[in-house]
């Protein structure tokens, strides 16, 4: 009988996108998820979920998720079927039925159903991993509750995923550093002076702005901006600006808002409802994603103070699209990754397939 592959698989479990990637023969397949999950339930409208009742506009459906005992929406509009469930705690990279959700849909997209073998490398928030003692507790538990069998189905089709290895004490902005880096084999695949290269990686995620410096290869300064320093904030401003303009009641819920600030940074027009008028506030959009990156900018250059010019700074993470022209105006020798929002995962995917990643050969 034929060995049994092992898939090495780079996991980001963002607190906006999830995202799980894969190397192999010469490229990377990923996998990307939005973080909130649902319980199944009919549309808020009240038409039936069912493909053959449903009657109202089409969308990309999410996909039911079962496992023990439990069934999650996961992927896209999830918010269209039931109010979203999105834990911005750092208890959810610990076992929560919101991790696995996505986590199961993402293994399934990447490697279909029926019985794997993987071995799975987790990033982490800075934050974290800064107190030793949070970590490894952190660690522990991320270890202990994916190590071993996992039965469950996706849209009814059968999964059995066994977790043979688990590695997580791994910055999140270093998978990007790693993308720039590290061919698909888990090799360097750069110019070998490149690897002296000072870089200065600036993670800007939903919920948190992480900073890594790399250094000969090594990791040296680690920083983090703390919660609601992210594109979180835009939301918080927008949800502060509709209720000063249209009343203390005008609130949107998160993933609306996000869509509206999301539309603002791509210059395009954000149309919510509002006391049940399709309302324009492309404005206000555009005003509460100022604020936020002002807070950035302040925070970032607090870091970098005169010491920017000495560095090669990527600038990664969902929410680079919003931060990167700035950042540009101050160091112009910034660059933007490739598809900010995959870099980690991407970056993950290689780094996972370097020799001993796993404290043995696997």
């Amino acid at each position: 009988m034929a060995q049994q592959i092992i898939h090495k698989i780079g996991i980001d479990p963002g607190f906006d996108s999830f995202v799980a990637g894969e190397a192999q023969n010469g490229s990377v397949n990923v996998a990307v998820l939005p973080s909130p999950v649902a319980l199944p339930a009919r549309l808020k409208t009240g038409l039936q979920v069912a493909e053959t009742g449903y009657r109202g506009p089409r969308h990309e459906k999410p996909q039911i998720v079962a496992f023990n005992g439990t069934q999650l929406l996961t992927g896209a509009n999830v918010e269209l079927y039931n109010e979203p469930i999105q834990r911005l705690d750092y208890k959810r990279f610990s076992d929560s039925a919101e991790l696995r959700a996505p986590l199961y849909a993402s293994i399934y997209r990447l490697l279909g159903g029926g019985y794997h073998k993987v071995a799975l490398g987790i990033a982490l928030p800075v934050e974290i991993l800064e107190d030793p003692t949070n970590a490894a507790q952190v660690g522990n538990e991320v270890k202990k509750w994916l190590s071993g069998i996992h039965r469950y189905s996706v849209d009814g089709q059968a999964v059995t995923m066994e977790v043979v290895a688990v590695k997580s004490k791994i910055p999140q902005p270093l998978a990007t550093w790693a993308n720039w880096g590290f061919n698909t084999s888990g090799q360097w695949g750069r110019p070998l002076d490149d690897l002296q290269t000072p870089v200065l990686v600036i993670d800007l995620g939903y919920n948190t702005v992480d900073v890594v410096l790399v250094e000969n290869g090594q990791i040296g300064h680690r920083h983090y901006g703390g919660e609601r320093l992210g594109m979180r904030r835009a939301i918080e401003a927008l949800n502060d600006l509709l209720r000063h303009s249209y009343g203390p009641r005008a609130k949107l819920d998160p993933i609306t808002a996000n869509k509206a600030v999301v539309a603002a940074i791509n210059n395009q027009p954000a149309l919510v409802w509002l006391k049940g008028k399709k309302t324009d506030i492309s404005g206000l959009a555009a005003q509460a994603v100022e604020k936020a990156i002002s807070d950035v900018l302040e925070y970032i250059e607090g870091i970098l103070n005169q010491s920017g010019g000495q560095y090669l700074i990527l600038v990664t993470g969902g929410g680079a699209y919003a931060l990167f022209p700035r950042l540009r105006e101050a160091f112009d020798h910034a660059t933007m990754v490739a598809d900010p929002v995959t870099a980690n995962g991407i970056g993950l995917a290689k780094l996972v397939q370097r020799p001993r990643f796993f404290g043995t050969e696997i």
